[in-house]
């Protein structure tokens, strides 16, 4: 049997580990150019990739997936402000959507990295695309 793909990241004293699909997708975007080139034109940082994926509290997860969708969101301001960003965490958070789920933000967040991941791998993906 194959082992549960797993990547880990120390951040200040909090070491964050990441497992599965999520960890795969991290790993790619530590090597694809692709992905680098949407690190390095926004203000997103792999730790708080890490920090919105592997945390484990919802708060922090949540308040680390809107910084990294709002870095994102701001190198194009051509589309305006991001919509119902606030919103849709406070919904989550006063149980507006499933009581006890709690995971909207966190979920666009990882759509568009596993979006960005299958673009990059697959050049049927690409020519579609463009």
């Amino acid at each position: 049997m194959d082992k549960i793909p797993e990547l880990r990241k120390n951040i200040g004293s909090r070491q964050y580990i990441v497992y599965g699909p999520n960890a795969v997708i991290l790993e790619w975007a530590r090597h694809s150019d692709l992905a680098k080139s949407v690190y390095d034109r926004r203000e997103l940082t792999e730790g708080t990739l890490f920090q919105a994926v592997c945390t484990t509290n919802p708060e922090e997860m949540c308040i680390h997936a809107k910084k990294a969708i709002q870095a994102l969101w701001r190198s194009y301001p051509e589309l305006g402000p991001y919509p119902f960003l606030e919103t849709l965490s406070d919904f989550e958070f006063s149980q507006q959507f499933f009581p006890g789920y709690r995971e909207h933000v966190i979920h666009q967040l990882r759509v568009f990295l596993t979006g960005l991941y299958l673009f990059d791998l697959y050049e049927f993906l690409q020519k579609q695309i463009s």
